[in-house]
């Protein structure tokens, strides 16, 4: 196995759980020599950079495997431009199993887990090529050599660091305009007034009594309005146009909109397990929906605004201020982040371009960041020296 072929093995998010004899052969030396590592995390992981020589056009040209549609040397650089190809690899050999990844490609087997002929998979080749390579890397820390390498020339984008969103939208104006859209300079001071002075938490003296889905459907209408195009001219058809399921179809089938007594139900989960994602008032994924969700008290119902700005800060601002102009009784509860997304005082996070840039605020665990996205050399170079770059944590040998 080549380094490249490795690449588009490890490159595919796949878990395997069972190897067959040979393949648990190999497993087990990769182990052995990885036992030589210190640890430095509290989860007892190892980690190492792993590398391998890029062969050239000429030769991939000549595997049964190749992607046809490289055609050309340019394409081929373009799709492997490095020489040597990077491989992050873990390993962890603990009581509660013995796990290791190459990339997205995992290995997760029990702590006394034995081969298996019948199900067990057949990973000799990609195991060999690893053993080979922890082998290698192995010498390389032998020698003393192996943690300059990875200092010197682990390409930037498998690296972390951070910058502050006024520095990078000073550098980028196109980008902070792009984020905001349609949204004015008053817009976005009157919605930064709003979250920074009003309360958080005293409940709205206007609650409403005798809350119904009709009233919600009219409620989020001028929000449609504000933010969206070609809205129907009625807020229940709007509703589910842009709304979240609430329920897997909950609302279409069991409820009448002008019950007062079905809002309550609905609101108290007599009506089973929603599903969906209900009181989501903008559909899409968990980072770019909009949540307006109801809170009961004695004087009827009042509302929490949510949203997380990175993804959809002009929805949030759209949303937010249609509420507010038409008097609906709502709070938002945690604007912190918005505030400080408003006022360019967070930091956007660089991750490995083997990360999904989202979820990562664990990669930077001295620092808040809440906003990530991948190093392009050729787009972020003029920012590189503003980038505060994470150290690469040294690899050591046991004594």
């Amino acid at each position: 196995m080549r380094a490249i072929e490795a690449r588009r093995v490890a490159f595919f998010r796949e878990t395997i759980k069972a190897l067959d004899t040979p393949s648990m052969s190999i497993y087990d030396d990769i182990m052995h020599m990885m036992s030589r590592i210190e640890c430095t995390s509290k989860n007892d992981v190892k980690m190492l950079w792993l590398t391998d020589a890029r062969e050239s056009f000429d030769d991939y040209k000549r595997y049964k495997w190749r992607d046809e549609s490289i055609k050309s040397k340019r394409e081929f650089l373009r799709c492997y431009p490095d020489d040597p190809i990077w491989f992050v690899f873990h390993a962890v050999n603990d009581k509660y199993g013995k796990m290791m990844s190459l990339d997205h490609l995992e290995f997760t087997l029990a702590a006394d887990a034995l081969s298996d002929d019948v199900n067990g998979v057949n990973c000799v080749e990609i195991l060999g090529w690893i053993r080979d390579r922890v082998w290698e890397t192995i010498r390389e820390l032998e020698k003393g050599t192996y943690n300059e390498k990875v200092a010197k020339n682990l390409p930037y984008k498998y690296r972390y660091g951070t910058i502050s969103r006024k520095t990078y939208w000073d550098t980028f104006p196109e980008l902070r305009k792009e984020q905001y859209g349609n949204v004015s300079e008053e817009e976005r001071e009157r919605f930064l007034a709003f979250i920074v002075n009003e309360s958080r938490e005293k409940v709205p003296e206007n609650c409403i009594k005798d809350m119904t889905f009709m009233k919600y459907f009219e409620m989020l209408y001028p929000c449609y309005l504000a933010m969206e195009e070609d809205v129907p001219d009625e807020p229940k058809r709007a509703f589910f146009r842009f709304a979240e399921d609430f329920g897997g179809g909950v609302l279409e089938r069991y409820i009448d909109y002008d019950s007062t007594q079905d809002f309550d139900a609905f609101c108290h989960g007599e009506y089973g397990r929603w599903g969906g994602h209900p009181w989501g008032i903008v559909r899409g994924s968990s980072r770019t929906r909009i949540y307006l969700a109801p809170n009961r008290t004695e004087n009827g119902y009042y509302f929490s605004f949510s949203g997380n700005p990175n993804w959809n800060i002009h929805g949030m601002i759209k949303s937010y201020l249609a509420l507010k102009d038409t008097g609906v009784p709502f709070i938002f509860p945690c604007p912190e982040e918005t505030i400080s997304y408003i006022k360019e005082g967070d930091l956007i996070g660089f991750v490995s371009c083997d990360d999904f840039p989202a979820y990562c605020q664990l990669s930077f665990p001295k620092k808040v960041v809440n906003d990530f996205r991948h190093y392009d050399e050729k787009f972020h170079k003029k920012i590189f020296d503003l980038i505060d770059w994470q150290p690469i944590e040294e690899v050591k040998l046991k004594r």
